[in-house]
């Protein structure tokens, strides 16, 4: 599944989701797996974290699925999915934000003097 990212040129987090599952299902149909949805749900919502972008999203929901009341969600792919649409919403208010300031400070980073 190493083709498989969000699309973040899209502007809404329902187009990010539809592309992303319809991406996914895709590419699960093109390899005859379609079993693995239920067969190994975990594995499932692996493959779709690792698609998240940008990093800081992708990290933050890392984290959030690593506590305690994230154990749930990695054992139901609809729960997840149900779980990250608003994940994604809340995130994308801020995104513009959240990636000028990671971009200011690689600039303040890369432009001290040695």
């Amino acid at each position: 599944m190493r083709g498989l990212t969000v699309d973040v040129q899209l502007q809404d987090a329902e187009s990010r989701m539809s592309c992303l599952l319809a991406n996914f299902y895709s590419t699960v149909d093109g390899v005859n797996m379609e079993s693995i949805i239920h067969e190994d749900p975990k594995s499932v919502v692996g493959y779709l974290v690792n698609a998240l972008r940008p990093t800081a999203f992708h990290s933050a929901i890392q984290d959030s699925l690593e506590r305690p009341a994230g154990k749930p969600l990695k054992k139901d792919v609809s729960m997840f999915l149900r779980w990250l649409r608003p994940q994604m919403e809340e995130f994308m208010k801020y995104e513009t934000h959240i990636l000028a300031a990671q971009h200011g400070v690689s600039n303040a980073v890369s432009q001290q003097p040695q």
